[in-house]
């Protein structure tokens, strides 16, 4: 028996050549939080898709910045889900994001989707969010 939603992180839910990252379609929208910027745009797809950017100028080791992408791809795949719509979205990491917590990224860009009515702010999400299931 199928589940009702996938927490699987497909490649179509991805967004992966640059032309993808440059033309987003719609209306985007830039969110601004401490230690990331994150442009959103509404998209006619079947499901919502992200793209990650994490420059040499965040951190010179691969390590880390592979560490980031890892925690906002987990957000991701668990959150995609609760988002109140179909969206394309690009997440990129200022400087200093290194320094953060895989907690303290999760809080940063929930709370941004959130307050933006971009995520639903309920009662699964913040039960995700502590861990609990």
């Amino acid at each position: 028996m199928k589940p009702k939603c996938s927490n699987t992180f497909p490649p179509d839910a991805r967004l992966r050549k640059r032309h993808e990252f440059k033309n987003l379609p719609g209306n985007e929208r830039k969110l601004h939080a401490k230690h990331f910027l994150i442009i959103i745009s509404s998209s006619s797809r079947p499901q919502s898709r992200i793209g990650i950017t994490v420059t040499t100028k965040v951190d010179k080791r691969a390590v880390q910045r592979n560490r980031i992408k890892r925690i906002i791809r987990e957000l991701f795949r668990h959150f995609r889900s609760e988002l109140s719509g179909t969206f394309d979205i690009v997440a990129i990491a200022r400087q200093n994001a290194c320094e953060c917590s895989s907690e303290q990224i999760r809080e940063e860009i929930l709370v941004v989707l959130k307050k933006n009515r971009y995520l639903a702010d309920n009662k699964n999400a913040d039960n995700e969010k502590n861990g609990h299931e």
